[in-house]
Formats: structure tokens, C-alpha cells, sequence
């Protein structure tokens, strides 16, 4: 059985990000420093980022003492609906280069069940088209394949959750 605990998680980090800037202490009642789930739970919290944990380890006994626990950037964006400033900042942009789509589509010629003529034709028709063809192409590619594709919007929602 794991000691992960998603709702103590949640619970303990947003106590946490209740004090932001500040931290919670050992010693302010508001978290068990001394329980077992709590300080496994903080110290996964911890190495995602999420928390700095001011905490000593006593190699001869074992024992794992926690001073203070604070949010972190990180941890303050994982409880917001929109992802905090994370999600605008650590934005990253995907860009599909005219000859890279343009392989991708000679790919699938390639690939396709069409007489060798008929495949060499459409290869040297792909070759002609200027940029701004090629950007139409994929953008009708794609609305084709959305549309021929029976379960696309289930498979894109699902994906989107």
C-alpha cells in the first residue's frame, strides 16, 4: 500500500500557501510535524518543488525533524485553476515548419495504397506548392481528418481534461 496521499497533500499544501510568504512552523499547531503520513507526504511535496522544507535527518536514529514548511512559486500555481503564472510563463510554442509538414503528407503518400504513377504524381505536385499551399493543406488535412475520425472529440476531450 503506498503512503502517498493525494487529499493530504492537497490539504497540507494549501495550509502551507495559507501563510505565503510566510512558512508554518513546527511549533503553530496548524500541521502534525511529528506524524509519519505528514512528514512522508511533505517531503514528496518537497522534491516536486512544490514546498521548501526546512527539516534534519538524524542518521543514528532515523529520526526526520521538520522546523518550518513554506510554498514555493510552484506550489502556490498547482492550486490555481489556471495555473498561475507557471502557465503563461513556461508556455511553449510548437511550430510545424512548411517542410516538415510537407514530409509528413509525402509520407503518407508514400505509405498509401495508390498506383506507383498516381504517387509519383501527387509527389511532384507536393513539391510545387508554395508555403502558403502547404499551410492551406494541413489546416484542410486536419479539419478532414477530424472529421473522418468517429471518436476525434471524445479523444480530444479526454485528452483536454
Amino acid at each position: 500500500m503506498t503512503r502517498l496521499d493525494r487529499a493530504l497533500q492537497l490539504d497540507l499544501l494549501q495550509k502551507i500557501s495559507d501563510e505565503y510568504p510566510g512558512a508554518i512552523r513546527a511549533h503553530d499547531g496548524l500541521v502534525d510535524f511529528h506524524d509519519p503520513a505528514v512528514k512522508f507526504n511533505l517531503q514528496y511535496l518537497k522534491e516536486h518543488g512544490l514546498i521548501h522544507l526546512d527539516a534534519t535527518l538524524n542518521i543514528d536514529t532515523n529520526n526526520f525533524s521538520i522546523r518550518f514548511a513554506r510554498a514555493t512559486n510552484d506550489g502556490l500555481d498547482f492550486l490555481q485553476q489556471d495555473g498561475g503564472l507557471s502557465a503563461v510563463l513556461k508556455v511553449t510554442t510548437v511550430r510545424l515548419h512548411e517542410d516538415t509538414i510537407r514530409g509528413l503528407i509525402a509520407a503518407r503518400i508514400k505509405a498509401s495504397d495508390l498506383p506507383a504513377e498516381r504517387k509519383d504524381s501527387l509527389l511532384e505536385r507536393l513539391k510545387q506548392l508554395p508555403a502558403q499551399s502547404i499551410e492551406r493543406l494541413a489546416d484542410k488535412l486536419l479539419d478532414q481528418a477530424l472529421a473522418k475520425a468517429p471518436d476525434a472529440i471524445e479523444w480530444i476531450s479526454t485528452l483536454l481534461r
